[in-house]
């Protein structure tokens, strides 16, 4: 009987050593340190926080921010003063009965061509069946040396990184972006918009271009200052 008691002492004693033991080891490990301790109370020129706080999406995928009044040819039908837009991503005209109401999308084989007003200026859109897909091509000049662009806007996404990222864009945005076609009666041809681009396209208006664009700067962008530059090189 002596000998069962002091076996099962013998045990309580072990458990309990390795019970303190346990615990002893777990505080080594894990330290609940005060806020103002190492490594919080050092200086931001050691240490650097995360901000990966998102800005949410800025722009929009229309091509005008806002419905305008436009034409839109409908199946051999031309609409005059009717509310449109162009969804730059999906390549789609948008229509509205009004400014109040919801916008509906136009089937892309009912629409042929339609033109966008804004403050005076013209933007008109032509579907070109020789493209990829059928795409709408706004129209930069016309006449004898048609000059052609797509387009398109997509979404470009926000730099969060960690603490030491450097970009300050927390925030998704639209950008758009244009390709650009010289239509021929063959297809389209596709053409970069410098100074290098054009003198391949035209090699023999390399002396115009040069002289243009020695006081002029060719900005995708700037769709009035375009027009001008390529009417000045082309339609002399």
């Amino acid at each position: 009987m002596v000998a069962d008691v002091n076996l099962s002492m013998k045990k309580i004693l072990q458990s309990a050593t390795f019970f303190f033991a346990s615990t002893a080891l777990s505080a080594q490990n894990v330290s609940d340190m005060p806020a103002n301790s190492f490594p919080f109370n050092m200086s931001g020129t050691t240490v650097k926080a995360f901000d990966n706080r998102y800005e949410g999406v800025q722009g929009t995928h229309l091509f005008f921010d806002e419905f305008t009044r436009g034409t839109v040819m409908l199946r051999n039908t031309l609409y005059r003063d009717v509310w449109l837009n162009y969804d730059a991503v999906n390549d789609l005209v948008l229509i509205k009965k009004d400014i109040k109401s919801d916008a509906f999308e136009l089937r892309k084989d009912m629409v042929s061509e339609f033109t966008l007003s804004d403050n005076g200026q013209l933007y008109h859109f032509i579907r070109m069946s020789n493209s990829p897909d059928s795409a709408y091509l706004l129209e930069l000049i016309g006449g004898e040396t048609p000059v052609y662009c797509k387009a398109s806007k997509v979404l470009q996404r926000a730099e969060i990184g960690g603490a030491y990222n450097t970009s300050d864009r927390k925030h998704d945005q639209f950008i758009l972006q244009m390709i650009f076609f010289l239509k021929t009666e063959a297809s389209l041809v596709e053409f970069n918009l410098t100074k290098r681009g054009l003198t391949k396209l035209f090699p023999e208006k390399e002396k115009k271009i040069s002289e243009v664009l020695k006081h002029k700067k060719l900005d995708a962008n700037n769709y009035l200052e375009l027009k001008q530059i390529l009417v000045e090189i082309l339609n002399d």
